[in-house]
């Protein structure tokens, strides 16, 4: 990386089946993750901008998730102390960004959850509390829950690896688009 590193060391990265440990390296405008110390070209990596929020994931202690625009990546640290330095570091790159662009609090202190439904992790705030899941198939699977700000039902659709595929993710755009017009 040319630039200035301002964090690394190993985090567990959610991937879409499962938890791998990765070697992780922040810079002031990214955050990259390798398979190990010393390879050059990164496995994946996070652009940092002024909408970079942090989410914590309180199904599973010492992660947080890191979402800008439509991307996010779900982290895990090793100890409380970890998380904290990653998160503190994480906030302080995303504020030099913007020349001590000062972010609200809530932008980094949002709850979220991970439940389980027929072999799936659903990552949704804490106000959604599932109730059953309803279907899966070859396109996702969607569960019942309750919005709990709302006192109301809805149904909440995950599709992995939603835009993988150029043509698959037009098709979710226009059923999300259906669905709004219902």
């Amino acid at each position: 990386m040319n630039q200035e590193v301002l964090k690394e060391g190993r985090l567990m990265k959610k991937g879409s089946v499962s938890w791998k440990s990765r070697h992780f390296i922040l810079s002031s405008t990214k955050l990259a993750y390798f398979n190990r110390i010393g390879e050059t070209m990164p496995r994946g990596e996070i652009a940092l901008d002024s909408t970079t929020t942090l989410n914590h994931v309180s199904k599973r202690p010492n992660s947080f998730q890191i979402i800008t625009g439509t991307v996010s990546l779900t982290v895990c640290a090793s100890s409380a102390d970890e998380e904290k330095d990653w998160r503190e570091a994480i906030e302080n790159a995303v504020r030099q960004i913007e020349g001590d662009y000062a972010l609200p609090e809530s932008q980094f202190d949002r709850e979220w959850q991970i439940v389980s439904a027929t072999g799936q992790d659903f990552e949704m705030p804490t106000n959604y509390e599932m109730i059953k899941a309803i279907g899966h198939g070859a396109y996702g699977v969607v569960i019942s829950a309750v919005d709990t700000s709302r006192d109301e039902r809805v149904a909440i659709k995950k599709i992995p690896d939603v835009f993988e595929d150029l043509v698959d993710g037009n098709v979710y755009f226009l059923m999300i688009m259906a669905y709004q017009s219902i």
